[in-house]
């Protein structure tokens, strides 16, 4: 799932089944092995624990060897990580392996909690589109709540450094005189990329006849109003007559991959003008399917 995402759902799993959650990452032979450490110590199982270092045991020497080959053509390197969850914050642990420095790190749709830790979380201010956004109220499952840990043993393992739903954030890893790519407000980003002037640009350029527009989480979370948008290009006569725009919201947050490409099947079947006229044949629009199965529709007898 969404990386964004998923302390969100840790914490609704938390207070509707008693289930909680630590914060690990399998980016990186040192983060995996510290990982799996974090995890046998939740579970308090020396059998688990000894299997654990089994496998860490087993596993790094392969790792280090992969690591002598590569280290020479990476150490010393710089990198600029600019990705979409919590990536742009725990790749720096592999890059710190490799030996390479983040220069600059940020997040194309992170919150404030992912660049200044878990801790700000209070502080922050509901202020996205109602309309695009659902809220969900989570409580705990008369039937299916159970704890797995008592308030004590809970008390008992982070006095002995396990964390529970906690993080950091990108912030502290990054070095003095590093960047960080602030995309807590949109600002920059409206001002890099105005639709409207895209819109221009590519019929200038391109000359096609129809552009289709897609949304994303971050431009869904903020709230741009694609129909709006399309509305000012025509009065402005970014779009030339004859020529046509279209749209559909597909964040991931809603649905699957199945939801979004269906949202923009029916906005281009929407630009269909009904005839009565026959012509023998029939458009048939399944949905997400595999080649073989178009095959199959194809020799279908009519």
């Amino acid at each position: 799932m969404c990386h964004r995402s998923i302390n969100y759902v840790a914490d609704m799993l938390e207070t509707k089944y008693g289930i909680p959650w630590i914060k690990i990452n399998f980016i990186g032979a040192e983060a995996t092995a510290k990982s799996l450490r974090k995890i046998a110590k939740y579970f308090g199982d020396q059998e688990l624990f000894d299997r654990v270092e089994t496998v860490i045991a087993e596993e790094m020497p392969t790792v280090e060897s992969a690591l002598k080959d590569v280290f020479p053509r990476t150490a010393g390197k710089t990198a600029m990580i600019f990705v979409g969850g919590s990536r742009a914050h725990h790749y720096q642990e592999l890059f710190n392996e490799l030996g390479m420095k983040t220069i600059s790190a940020g997040y194309e749709f992170g919150h404030r909690d992912d660049y200044e830790g878990r801790h700000v979380i209070p502080t922050l201010k509901v202020d996205a589109d109602s309309r695009n956004i659902e809220e969900i109220q989570v409580e705990a499952d008369p039937e299916l709540y159970k704890p797995r840990k008592t308030p004590e043993e809970i008390a008992a393992l982070e006095k002995d450094g396990l964390e529970f739903k906690a993080y950091e954030g990108l912030n502290p890893d990054m070095e003095s005189n590093t960047i960080v790519v602030d995309d807590l407000n949109q600002y920059e980003a409206e001002k890099l990329v105005e639709l409207v002037q895209a819109i221009d640009n590519i019929f200038t350029v391109y000359e096609p006849e129809v552009i289709a527009v897609h949304t994303t989480c971050l431009s869904e979370t903020i709230g741009d109003d694609l129909p709006q948008i399309f509305d000012k290009a025509r009065k402005d006569k970014k779009v030339p007559e004859g020529k046509t725009v279209l749209g559909a919201p597909t964040p991931s947050y809603v649905g699957s991959h199945v939801t979004g490409f269906s949202n923009m099947v029916k906005a281009m079947a929407a630009l269909a003008t009904p005839s009565k006229k026959k012509n023998g044949k029939i458009n048939v629009i399944p949905g997400w399917v595999e080649p073989s199965t178009w095959r199959k529709l194809r020799d279908l007898p009519l």
